[in-house]
């Protein structure tokens, strides 16, 4: 018997398609990350012409800890995403913003 369940699950650029700076900002994450605290925070997005594939980069928070460089987010076409959190679009200018403060900064669990 099939499950009646329905995910809202779409690849990463239907999700930030429609979002101010194309989701610069925004935490997503895949369907897959099971732990709690996994998602990217999106830094910077190049999209084709038509918005539907591109490329897309984020700094990765893996179990609460962030990762030191923001990289490219891969399996981005894959219907597998969705959103987690918005920044305050109010007082948020991209250009200007310090995106550290979205992300657990590292080593901040460590004690001296």
């Amino acid at each position: 018997m099939a499950s009646s369940i329905k995910h809202n699950y779409n690849s990463l650029y239907k999700v930030l398609n429609g979002l101010r700076h194309f989701g610069v900002g925004t935490k997503v994450t895949r369907s897959i990350y099971k732990f709690p605290d996994t998602y990217w925070v999106v830094t910077k997005v190049k999209l084709s012409k038509d918005q539907t594939h591109g490329t897309i980069f984020g700094r990765l928070v893996w179990r609460g800890k962030s990762k030191e460089t923001d990289m490219r987010i891969n399996s981005s076409l894959k219907d597998e995403w969705s959103l987690v959190s918005t920044p305050d679009y109010k007082n948020f200018n991209p250009a200007k913003a310090d995106l550290s403060e979205l992300y657990p900064t590292v080593g901040a669990d460590r004690s001296c």
